[in-house]
C-alpha cells in the first residue's frame, strides 16, 4: 500500500487533487450559512436611513468667496488706505472687518492678517516714494539747470510761461489759434521771451499733452466702470 487516498476524497495525498473538491475533480459551491444574505440586508437598511436623513436635513451649500489678492475686498482697502486721512488707518481689525459687506465672505481670523499685511506694505511703498523725492530734490539742489541751454535759449519747463501755455490749452487755445500759434505769443509778454521757432514747438507738444491725457483718462474711466462691475458682480455671490 502506498498511503495515497482515494482519487477525490479531498485528501492531501498526491493522487487526491485540489484540496476541497468533490467527486470528479469539480468545485463545490461554498455555502455562506444566510451570512450573506443578513448582510444584504444590513446594507439596504443602513442606505435606506441614509436616504432619511438626507431628507430631512437641509444641506448647507458652502461658497468660497474669491481669492484675496484678487477680490473687489482688498481693492476696495488698498483705495482706502491710499489716503492719508482715511479712516482705515486708524481702525481697530473689529471694526474695519464690520466696516464693509465685502469682507464678510472671508474669514476673520484671514482679514485680521490680511489687512495688517496690507498697511504694512503700503507704508514701505509710502516710505520709498518718500526716499526717491528726497533725494531727486537734494539732486536737484546740488545740480541745479541754468535757465538757458547749451544754445543760449532759455528753458521752458521751468519758466511761467510753461503754466500759462497749459491754462490757455485747456482753455481751448489750441482750437483758435490751431494754425497760428505766432498769434498767441503776441498775447503774453512772457510767450514773447522764446523765439517763435521754440513757442511753437512747445504749443504743438502742450496740444499733443491735452489729447493724450483725455485719451488716458477715457481709458481709466473704463477700467475703472468694468472694476466696479466686477465689484458689483463678487458682492452679489457673496450674498447669495
Amino acid at each position: 500500500p502506498s498511503g495515497r487516498g482515494p482519487r477525490g476524497q479531498g485528501g492531501s495525498g498526491v493522487d487526491g487533487g485540489p484540496r476541497g473538491r468533490g467527486e470528479g475533480g469539480r468545485a463545490q459551491p461554498q455555502r455562506d450559512h444566510g451570512c450573506s444574505g443578513f448582510q444584504n440586508g444590513e446594507a439596504a437598511v443602513a442606505s435606506e436611513v441614509n436616504a432619511v436623513n438626507k431628507g430631512t436635513q437641509p444641506q448647507q451649500q458652502v461658497v468660497d468667496p474669491p481669492k484675496w489678492a484678487q477680490s473687489a475686498a482688498k481693492a476696495f482697502l488698498r483705495q482706502e488706505l491710499l489716503k492719508e486721512d482715511s479712516n482705515y488707518w486708524a481702525l481697530s481689525p473689529k471694526d474695519a472687518f464690520a466696516s464693509n459687506e465685502l469682507f464678510f465672505p472671508y474669514k476673520y481670523d484671514n482679514f485680521v492678517t490680511n489687512f495688517r499685511n496690507l498697511k504694512c506694505s503700503i507704508k514701505g511703498e509710502v516710505a520709498a516714494i518718500s526716499f526717491d523725492d528726497d533725494a531727486v530734490k537734494k539732486e536737484q539742489a546740488a545740480f541745479p539747470l541754468s535757465e538757458v541751454d547749451r544754445r543760449g535759449n532759455k528753458r521752458f519747463h521751468n519758466h511761467p510761461a510753461r503754466q500759462l501755455l497749459i491754462d490757455d490749452i485747456k482753455n481751448g487755445a489750441g482750437t483758435t489759434y490751431f494754425n497760428c500759434p505766432r498769434d498767441l505769443r503776441k498775447t503774453k509778454s512772457e510767450y514773447a521771451e522764446f523765439t517763435p521757432l521754440q513757442f511753437r514747438k512747445q504749443f504743438n507738444r502742450q496740444k499733443q499733452r491735452e489729447k493724450e491725457e483725455v485719451g488716458w483718462q477715457h481709458r481709466r474711466n473704463l477700467k475703472g466702470a468694468a472694476k466696479n462691475i466686477q465689484r458689483n458682480a463678487d458682492l452679489s455671490a457673496s450674498k447669495e
